[in-house]
């Protein structure tokens, strides 16, 4: 190229390098800032509900017990069961002291125990016993996955809020 085509060609070069420069600084602020955050008046906190303890939701989740093989086992908290820690929770109680070692199939380290109707409230307070003896005063019982363990057993315990009842149906449009 020729100097005399490249003083034709500057104010085009400029410009190009000109947006060259911008798409990389807005490249490089996109990537340490997340697009979310540009927004600051929309707030990313999930509002905290309560479920009055006199609705019938309380137990109409689908809760399930599941055995799981000790050699699949790796960083979970394990809270140890007792008996006396059962009591207040009679439907896990029933599924663990009545479990006789069943022939259901394994499938990846879990084995099908008991089922029942019960809530999410009720197992997070199931949950929540993972910080019973806990010498750490921040302890978080939602902070790392559960295993609860019964008389050398392994359970894990948990609901699917809602699951399997009917979906609310959506009017139809109407012609106007």
């Amino acid at each position: 190229m020729k100097l005399s085509n490249i003083k034709k060609n500057y104010p085009i070069l400029l410009v190009s390098l000109i947006i060259a420069i911008i798409i990389m600084i807005c490249l490089i602020y996109f990537m340490v800032i997340p697009f979310e955050n540009l927004h600051p008046n929309q707030s990313n906190e999930i509002p905290q509900t309560s479920v009055p303890s006199n609705t019938t939701s309380q137990t109409n989740d689908y809760c399930y017990i599941q055995e799981v093989d000790p050699d699949y086992i790796t960083n979970r908290v394990i809270v140890h069961l007792t008996k006396e820690d059962l009591i207040s929770f009679p439907q896990v109680e029933n599924g663990i002291l009545n479990y006789a070692n069943n022939d259901n199939k394994w499938y990846n380290g879990r084995k099908f125990v008991y089922d029942f109707k019960g809530s999410v409230n009720q197992i997070t307070e199931l949950r929540n016993l993972s910080c019973k003896n806990s010498t750490d005063p921040k302890c978080d019982p939602l902070e790392s996955p559960v295993l609860y363990e019964y008389d050398g057993q392994f359970f894990a315990i948990g609901c699917l809020p809602e699951f399997g009842k009917s979906r609310p149906t959506v009017p139809s449009p109407t012609a106007g």
